[in-house]
């Protein structure tokens, strides 16, 4: 039969003690309206988990949602021309599956018209809600600005220092910025730090760490004074050499952070609020896709509700960062809930009650013990 032709292909590589997820997962990829024949190229490994998985795993929630056959097709189609499924589509299917895990006791996908909807209705009990799905991704912005820190960061790696090397800039430099920046770099003692007040910093710093596999990322450095608190999405970046003959030496590492105007974040959000989509009468909520967004569980919360002063029509705001993997289990990792206290329509005490009482992260097990 053509709904196990997937399934067969992968059945061999898959781990012994995979659960019964795994190949239900696989199996909702197959069932997609428009999938046919299609067949994934390869290569297979033993014990792999298919990436596929991700694509099937939030449709194994949602087989009680018939009004999402056009938004299955969509994706199917995709998937039998052999073209990887829209971010977008996904973004949906996830949302509404979250939703359904979460408490939701029914979700209408809105079929799309000339006027404008929300993506689903969802009823929370007896509770009507409206959710309008989006994914927020990382601007030019971002991307130039990361660029530009990765750059920065492999020629100050490629002096050779035999110190931590720590960079705090508040702006993609200036070339002339860049110049003095490496020069601080190159020259600047242990213990010591060299500053262009309110633009950068370079701190240089004696390694405490063991051995030379050691890798930390995510770490905050100590902040100068100037560094702005609001307003900024503080992003890091770590470069180090690993491994070699001399298993005790230490090698240093390069650390910079800096920063990106929260409002490169926001905008999704924003157009969402702006170019309303509900009828006005029910709760209306934006569901978020923040998967491209690093830091966005750190600054949303902070900054996001003085934007909603200004959002009445809008209820809430759902943080979303899955599905993904995190071997042996996949789920979405952090997800949070943001209510709006200025919100014309508020939402239902008993929905915003259980989801205070959830985990922000709900994973299941791909493998057994």
């Amino acid at each position: 039969m053509r709904e196990k032709r997937l399934l067969n292909t992968f059945r061999e590589f898959l781990p012994a003690n995979r659960t019964p997820l795994l190949e239900e997962a696989i199996r909702a990829v197959e069932q997609l309206p428009g999938v046919g024949k299609w067949i994934p190229s390869g290569p297979f490994m033993a014990n792999m988990i298919p990436w596929e998985v991700l694509w099937g795993f939030p449709l194994t929630f949602l087989s009680d949602v018939p009004s999402l056959h056009p938004l299955r097709k969509k994706i199917g189609s995709r998937i039998g021309n052999s073209q990887t499924p829209k971010p977008s589509d996904l973004s949906e299917v996830s949302a509404a599956a979250l939703v359904k895990v979460l408490g939701a006791r029914q979700l209408e996908s809105i079929k799309e018209t000339n006027s404008k909807t929300p993506d689903f209705r969802v009823w929370w009990e007896e509770d009507l809600i409206e959710m309008e799905v989006t994914k927020a991704d990382q601007k030019n912005t971002l991307i130039a600005r990361s660029a530009a820190v990765d750059r920065l960061r492999h020629e100050i790696l490629s002096f050779a220092r035999q110190c931590d090397i720590v960079v705090h800039v508040a702006d993609i430099p200036r070339q002339a910025d860049r110049q003095q920046i490496l020069e601080a770099a190159r020259n600047v003692e242990p213990g010591t730090q060299i500053e262009e007040y309110g633009r950068w910093r370079v701190r240089a710093e004696t390694p405490c760490r063991e051995g030379n596999y050691h890798v930390a990322a995510g770490q905050s450095d100590p902040s100068p004074a100037w560094w702005p608190e609001m307003g900024v999405v503080r992003m890091f970046s770590l470069e180090q050499l690993v491994g070699g003959p001399e298993p005790n030496l230490v090698h240093p590492q390069v650390r910079v952070q800096f920063g990106t105007p929260f409002t490169s974040y926001i905008n999704a959000a924003a157009r969402k609020a702006d170019h309303f989509q509900g009828a006005g009468a029910v709760p209306f909520v934006i569901a978020l896709d923040v998967m491209s967004l690093p830091g966005a569980f750190d600054f949303f919360p902070r900054e996001l509700p003085k934007y909603l002063k200004d959002w009445p029509r809008v209820s809430g705001v759902w943080l979303i960062h899955g599905p993904s993997f995190v071997l042996p289990k996949i789920g979405w990792t952090k997800w949070r809930f943001i209510e709006n206290p200025d919100a014309r329509n508020r939402l239902p005490e008993k929905m915003l009650a259980k989801l205070r009482d959830e985990p922000n992260c709900r994973t299941y097990d791909l493998m057994s013990n």
